[in-house]
């Protein structure tokens, strides 16, 4: 059988066509799929530059969901379209449809972002062609390992698939040096490279008045004045992110200081929990859950608050550290994965574990000081650098080289 599709659909004289995979895209929210819009935005914005200094012949998005999607409007790169995963049905399709995309239009590279489903297409490609592909894992697809100690979530015959995925691709990259590590549990030292995420986007298309208007609304209904000290998470609901002893750290730091306001743009399974957990605590009046954000009201949250918070467990990388940068947030953060990587305690962010509430809280009142928040805001602005766009881009496109030469 297998030498039968080999004769079907392998390849002849490979081009450098190079593609991105993911079974969920825009406008399916997410920080991965907003992840792969930007890069996909830089690359067919400089399309000419990179496709001469990599040999690129040609660049491809495989996805679902292409017609008519504002966030498939591009100039250079082109779009193969396949169909939702949300069936087991769909599935088996999508394997044979990429597996004829790679024929078609002799692909010879393609790049998942994660170890799953799309890792498995790209093997299943690769039995009946020349293809060869490259993972990024961006936390859970590793993280969730039972011997890594979050949870156990996959089952034995799960990470047997997903161990076969790595091993077949020619580089694994991983977003923060704690990947890293997970990751060379189950693939070779010299297959791991570590590629962070890059500063977020910023979305031009968001007009300044409708921010204003929506800073305006915000400070109005919930009675913010200059005197506030404003805190703000934006991690989903999810016991891994840590909200519980958050809220508990915050609860010791505002009896101390009764300006402290928080704001939780959680929502998921635990949202109820945490809603009860605020009551318990007494913190109605100055814990607000305001849901999933975007657009104006993201960005009108974002310009008014003064610290960013994320206290999880585990945190892969971190895309909001670099977002709050840019809004001159200063960054209570995780020493749980990505935090790490980008802050160093106390020069440019406050380092907590996540475990410990009277840490939280300390970070809380440390940061209700406006010279101690300004001198960590003023710091951060150095890092930006490190993780600019194309900086990104070009280590990603230097691994398709490396993969294909």
């Amino acid at each position: 059988m297998i030498l039968i599709l080999q004769k079907l659909y392998g390849q002849s004289n490979m081009a450098k066509n190079i593609a991105i995979l993911t079974t969920t895209y825009l406008p399916v929210q997410g920080g991965i799929q907003h992840l792969l819009f930007w890069i996909l935005s830089e690359i067919d914005d400089n399309f000419i530059y990179y496709q001469k200094k990599y040999n690129i012949d040609n660049f491809y998005l495989i996805a679902p969901s292409l017609s008519q999607n504002k966030y498939a409007e591009f100039k250079n790169i082109k779009l193969l379209e396949i169909n939702d995963n949300s069936s087991k049905a769909n599935k088996l399709k999508i394997m044979f449809q990429i597996l004829i995309h790679v024929k078609n239009k002799n692909i010879s590279l393609i790049h998942s972002h994660n170890a799953y489903f799309d890792s498995i297409c790209c093997n299943f490609a690769k039995k009946f062609t020349q293809l060869k592909y490259v993972i990024t894992s961006h936390g859970e697809d590793l993280a969730y390992f039972k011997e890594f100690n979050f949870g156990g979530m996959l089952s034995s015959r799960f990470r047997k698939i997903v161990k076969n995925n790595i091993k077949n691709a020619e580089f694994i990259t991983t977003i923060s040096s704690d990947m890293c590590k997970f990751a060379y549990k189950v693939a070779q030292k010299n297959k791991v490279v570590l590629i962070p995420n890059p500063v977020p986007y910023r979305n031009n298309n968001v007009r300044i008045d409708l921010i204003e208007q929506e800073v305006k609304s915000i400070r109005s209904e919930f009675k913010l004045d200059i005197s506030n000290v404003v805190c703000l998470t934006l991690s989903g609901a999810r016991q891994i992110k840590g909200h519980d002893n958050m809220l508990k750290g915050f609860k010791s730091a505002y009896i101390k200081n009764r300006k402290l306001r928080l704001f939780i743009a959680a929502h998921g399974e635990r949202t109820e929990h945490l809603k009860l957990l605020v009551k318990q605590l007494g913190l109605e009046d100055v814990v607000n859950f305001i849901g999933f954000i975007s657009g104006a009201r993201k960005e009108a949250f974002l310009n008014v608050s003064d610290i960013y918070v994320n206290t999880a467990y585990f945190e892969p990388f971190g895309l909001v550290y670099l977002e709050s940068i840019i809004y001159k947030m200063a960054n209570i953060a995780s020493n749980k994965g990505g935090g790490r990587d980008i802050f160093c305690h106390k020069k440019n962010a406050y380092l907590v574990d996540p475990y410990s509430v009277e840490i939280i809280s300390d970070a809380f009142t440390y940061l209700s000081n406006s010279n101690k928040r300004n001198k960590l805001i003023e710091n951060s602005q150095s890092l930006l650098p490190n993780y600019k766009l194309n900086v990104i881009v070009e280590k990603y496109l230097e691994i398709y080289s490396r993969a294909t030469d």
